[in-house]
């Protein structure tokens, strides 16, 4: 079946090229500085294309199945092209020689992905979940298993990702520990994207009509905020309940940023107080940030209007951003494309 590649100049809303293979192109990327845009074939080769031209600058093959997934690493050296035959080659771009084979999975594969520093390189498809990758020694890192399969597979920053599977959750996993620390339920089974800039998650599932907008941010405690969390713990040993109380309900307004510090005080602290209200507290913790979805036509499915709906601009700044970069910021001057099947 053919497939084809367009390429669209987002200023002038006009098509700059169109890319046409006499097999489907099931996977798109744009190296860092928009001037290079990778495809993945069925054919079982990748190829590098100008993004002002259209004009093929390398082809690269190794696979045996198909490439169903592509990305680039943050300095835009190393492209990771992921394939049906169960394993990731690492290419340097610049020889367009293969640098690595990454392998370990026995299940196709629909995403991959850097980590912001570009030292880990993450996979996911199928029943067996998302694999994390070292990309300069190939060691597996991280095996991430939900009950119900993994989609996609992206970097929220170096320690977390967020995934999404066939039960319509996106969950947020530590690298660190390998635990599944949030689920947040947003029709998503098909397809996530995440926004910094615009602190949003953006879902699509298959079945639903809808796509999901999730507020979302992981900002690092400062320094002010971490002294803050650190007294109102010290008043978990009060004497006086109404002291204890006041700093419980002060602390579960922080978010899940405090999340690592009570789970670590379930474990470890020695007084009886602190242990009980340390659970709660997380729980509320882990409840945050909650999910805002977005209908895409009036048949969606209306159980996903249970939270509160972002405003006009909000929903156009989200999914623009989803279409573009991680950063939100879109990839130099041609950053739309579509991909289709003819």
């Amino acid at each position: 079946m053919p497939g084809s590649v367009t390429i669209w100049d987002l200023a002038t809303r006009k098509v700059c090229f169109v890319h046409t293979a006499p097999v489907g192109i099931p996977a798109v990327a744009f190296s860092p500085d928009g001037k290079t845009l990778a495809i993945g074939l069925y054919d079982f080769t990748a190829k590098l294309l100008d993004a002002a031209t259209g004009d093929v600058q390398a082809t690269l093959r190794g696979h045996t199945k198909e490439v169903r997934a592509i990305a680039y690493s943050a300095d835009g050296k190393t492209l990771a092209t992921a394939s049906w035959d169960h394993t990731v080659k690492l290419w340097d771009v610049a020889s367009r020689s293969e640098k690595r084979t990454l392998s370990g999975r026995n299940d196709q594969m629909y995403s991959a992905a850097f980590s912001p520093d570009s030292a880990l390189v993450a996979a996911a498809g199928g029943n067996d979940g998302a694999h994390i990758w070292d990309a300069a020694t190939g060691e597996v890192r991280r095996h991430l298993q939900p009950a119900f399969g993994c989609r996609v597979v992206i970097f929220i920053n170096d320690t977390f990702v967020i995934s999404c599977g066939n039960d319509a959750k996106v969950r947020l996993w530590n690298l660190a520990t390998g635990d599944n620390i949030l689920r947040i339920g947003c029709a998503s089974s098909n397809g996530i994207a995440f926004s910094a800039s615009a602190r949003l998650i953006a879902g699509c599932g298959n079945f639903t009509k809808t796509a999901a907008l999730v507020d979302f941010s992981l900002d690092p405690l400062s320094a002010k905020e971490r002294q803050r969390i650190q007294e109102l713990l010290a008043k978990w040993e009060d004497d006086s309940y109404p002291v204890r109380e006041a700093a419980t309900q002060e602390l579960r307004t922080i978010g899940f940023v405090a999340e690592p510090i009570l789970r670590k005080l379930m474990k470890d602290s020695p007084l009886a107080e602190v242990r009980i209200r340390a659970p709660p507290s997380r729980r509320v913790a882990l409840r945050k940030p909650r999910p805002v979805p977005w209908p895409h036509r009036r048949s969606a499915n209306r159980r996903l209007l249970a939270g509160r709906q972002t405003t006009r601009d909000r929903r156009q700044r989200g999914l623009g951003a989803a279409v573009g970069r991680g950063d939100g910021e879109g990839a130099g001057p041609f950053h739309a494309w579509t991909v289709g099947h003819s």
